[in-house]
């Protein structure tokens, strides 16, 4: 089964989606200090896994998304 068909982009929209959660969801004390930074971990594999469908482009867009969720300064992550 070849994940990366067309049909299946669904894939990589719903990796970028837990990411978002996984950014979003709260921490307490100093586990807030031990926290990754998801969007940027799975923007760079799929960068890296699919060039062609993953670029510039989606990683702006992504980091429009985490801006606006997370609330800070337009432009920052993305």
């Amino acid at each position: 089964m070849n994940l990366m068909a067309p049909h299946n982009s669904w894939v990589i929209i719903a990796t970028f989606i837990a990411a978002l959660i996984l950014t979003l969801m709260p921490l307490f004390g100093w586990l807030e200090l031990l926290r990754p930074e998801w969007m940027t971990i799975v923007l760079v594999y799929w960068c890296l896994a699919t060039p062609e469908r993953v670029g510039v482009i989606v990683g702006w867009i992504a980091g429009i998304i985490l801006d606006v969720a997370t609330g800070s300064l337009l432009g920052q992550n993305a």
